[in-house]
């Protein structure tokens, strides 16, 4: 919204004449458009909002489109790691049945060889 009367919502020139003092102030050349794509790396990042709702908020036609928004962050890559690691107990590996051997003759059948 406007902040000088009369109060009505802030339209596209308004607020590119904003940025463009802000731009100024700051030494930054950010424009309107990095805005909607930090919108859209935030959305499609958070597993609560469906991809197909994001490509609706972003009106693109293609879902394609859309998922070029997702993109894997590192930091969270090795927290849920971390979470899944602490999460579940280590283990051996599988292990064979109790009394369970290998017969040498098999083992030579096995690798191509024959028992001498």
């Amino acid at each position: 919204m406007t902040r000088r009367r009369p109060i009505r919502p802030l339209g596209y020139q308004a607020l590119r004449a904003v940025l463009l003092r802000v731009n100024a102030r700051l030494g930054s050349d950010l424009v309107l458009h990095d805005f909607r794509h930090t919108c859209a790396l935030r959305l499609a990042g958070d597993p609560q909002v469906p991809l197909v709702d994001v490509q609706a908020h972003l009106r693109h036609r293609h879902l394609a489109t859309t998922e070029a928004y997702l993109v894997v962050r590192p930091e969270e890559v090795i927290r849920r790691i971390q979470v899944h690691q602490q999460a579940t107990p280590p283990t051996s590996g599988p292990s064979a049945p109790p009394g369970w051997t290998y017969q040498a003759g098999d083992l030579h059948l096995l690798l191509g060889e024959r028992p001498e």
